[in-house]
């Protein structure tokens, strides 16, 4: 069977994009056109009945054929006698009913909006659902809405500023508590694509999940993905260790998101934490909260990745009120992180003489000794602060200074500029972190959604390497243009890698060794895992559920000759599968998840 091309896709994205940009137009600008179509139909009218009135002996005055293309918006007038009707008269005698049918549905919407809405409810399906219009709600309802998708939103206070806000946009308001199952029910998360739920309690946020699973039990089609913030760090990692099994029942997929630890990664991710040949780095972190913790075991685990030498460690001062408690509990939480970083903790005010005299920055010798800072203090109006006071010492060095600020603007455009530079403010960058943590790129990321990408990027390197373009196979392209069955196998493979390690008495958890890709399965769990893996995937090949295995293009060559068990599979065959086992490490290592197995970590090289 051919399949479509490269280009046959991407004019096929383009066209979809295309159309969401268009009706996004027509919903942000749909008034001001109405307006400007009021105003051409009754020109059209004048002009036309002053043509028509100038081929009649009897006068009219300019009162009157104003008169007479107003008539035109209520089906009278239009009647004229004569063959000849310029086409001004034909267009505007069709064009102002049709304008005035439009406003008066308009308005009527306006005014029975719930009604409107309770009717428009009944028939959806596919849509999101976001629990939660709070700061992150708002964020992520007006991104969603930005990109043309349907949202409802369930919010349980009536008077939230923020609701004539998304409404405007176009997103349906439901009123109550997100965590009661007959309010679920009414925004329809039985037929829903996906529900985002980011209340500020982490106790609410598990409730919904818990009640968007029973709701969706029995459901036909593709599973509805249920997002979930947490913003207790260490539940949020024992909660994701757990999502990709608690998720798997066919109808609904779990995943949890905590937005400090991707706020840290995206920090990183567009401000480095050292250069490429840099080899003896110095990170300062102004505030130990859990945004700073995030950023330090991250840039560890990016030091620990391409470091010069075992011995050169990432030196990291820690500015804080209570730097040494906070330390503690970051070793606790992240082992080795002494054997990559060298960790100084500094008990400091802000605010304080000594912060601003900052000779921390400055080795014994009066040298710069600090290459990049990151401050990452809740307060914006402290954390500006701090960054200019440091500023003011680093001016004349080239070292990042990177501001941990709510959202991108207020604070943050006065950094930039109202050309978007930072002239004047040098090295000094402002991060929104609320805003750029509550983008869907980053939430949709959930375990199962960056286990599935990363399955497909490993896939499409190997491919391309082999020499296997998009012409060839259609599953060779970015994950943006993949068809949808090819995006539900990754996700499929995601899911079995899961199953199979629990079946080797092992899990996947949130990366918290740094060691993590050094992971080593005994002889019995390599074969245990190896053996599990196969007949999932015979399962699903026998089902017809996917024709993809994202694993290893080699257990794509061999999808053909999966029908036996395991013990009947030729040794060749099983080398294969061992060898993608063994991978395994080393590959959730890139997306920051390790392999536990249960009664300790397994040993290591």
């Amino acid at each position: 069977m051919s399949h479509p091309s490269f280009s046959t896709r991407g004019r096929g994205f383009l066209r979809r994009t295309a159309r969401e940009r268009i009706v996004l137009f027509l919903k942000t600008y749909e008034w001001p056109l109405l307006l400007a179509l009021w105003a051409i139909s009754l020109w059209l009218g004048y002009w036309g009945f002053s043509i028509y009135h100038a081929q009649s002996p009897e006068p009219r005055y300019c009162l009157d054929k104003l008169y007479l293309a107003l008539q035109l918006f209520t089906f009278e007038s239009g009647s004229v006698a004569g063959d000849k009707v310029s086409w001004q008269l034909q267009v505007a005698r069709l064009l102002s009913p049709a304008a005035m049918l439009y406003t008066a549905f308009a308005a009527l919407a306006l005014i029975f909006r719930e009604q409107v809405e309770r009717v428009r409810i009944r028939f959806m399906s596919g849509h999101t659902v976001v629990s939660g219009l709070g700061r992150r709600g708002v964020i992520v309802t007006q991104s969603l809405l930005d990109r043309g998708k349907t949202v409802i939103a369930i919010e349980q206070d009536p008077g939230n500023d923020a609701i004539p806000q998304v409404r405007e946009k176009g997103c349906i308001v439901l009123i109550g508590n997100a965590s009661d199952p007959e309010v679920l029910r009414k925004g329809r998360v039985h037929t829903a694509g996906m529900l985002i739920s980011v209340c500020s309690d982490d106790g609410i946020n598990a409730e919904v999940a818990v009640d968007a699973r029973d709701l969706s039990t029995g459901r036909r089609g593709d599973p509805l993905r249920c997002i979930v913030q947490i913003n207790d760090i260490d539940l949020c990692h024992l909660l994701m260790g757990q999502e990709l099994a608690l998720g798997r029942n066919g109808s609904f997929r779990l995943e949890f998101f905590n937005t400090y630890v991707r706020g840290a990664r995206a920090v990183l991710e567009e401000h480095p934490p050292f250069r490429e040949q840099e080899t003896d780095p110095h990170l300062l972190v102004v505030g130990m909260g859990r945004l700073g913790q995030s950023i330090v075991v991250h840039a560890a685990r990016a030091w620990r990745n391409r470091r010069p030498s075992e011995h050169t460690p990432l030196r990291v001062t820690l500015i804080d009120k209570r730097p040494e408690d906070k330390l503690s509990l970051l070793i606790m939480r992240t082992p080795m992180i002494e054997t990559i970083c060298d960790l100084k903790p500094l008990l400091m005010d802000v605010q304080s003489a000594e912060f601003h005299r900052a000779e921390f920055l400055f080795d014994a010798q009066g040298a710069r000794n600090v290459t990049a800072v990151y401050v990452c203090l809740d307060d914006d109006a402290r954390a500006l602060a701090a960054g200019l006071v440091l500023l003011r010492h680093l001016r004349r060095y080239d070292v990042p200074i990177v501001v941990r600020l709510a959202r991108d603007d207020g604070l943050a455009r006065l950094i930039k500029g109202a050309d978007g530079s930072h002239d004047g403010f040098g090295n000094l960058q402002a991060f929104g972190f609320v805003e750029r943590t509550c983008d869907p790129d980053l939430i949709l990321g959930g375990t199962n959604e960056l286990l599935a990408r990363s399955l497909h990027k490993e896939y499409r390197t190997s491919r391309l390497t082999l020499g296997v373009g998009p012409d060839k196979d259609r599953a060779v392209v970015e994950w943006e243009l993949l068809p949808e069955k090819i995006k539900d196998a990754c996700r499929a493979n995601a899911d079995q890698i899961c199953l199979a390690l629990m079946a080797g008495g092992c899990t996947i958890e949130p990366l918290s060794r740094l060691d993590a890709e050094m992971f080593l399965f005994d002889a019995d769990q390599e074969e245990t895992v190896a053996g599990s893996l196969y007949e999932l995937l015979l399962e699903d090949h026998r089902a017809g559920r996917h024709t993809y295995s994202m694993l290893s293009p080699l257990l794509e060559t061999a999808h053909s000759n999966r029908t036996r068990s395991w013990d009947e599979v030729p040794a060749e065959m099983k080398e294969t599968y061992r060898d993608v086992v063994r991978f395994l490490p080393s590959f959730l290592a890139r997306v920051d998840m390790q392999i536990f197995a249960h009664g300790g970590y397994a040993r290591s090289e």
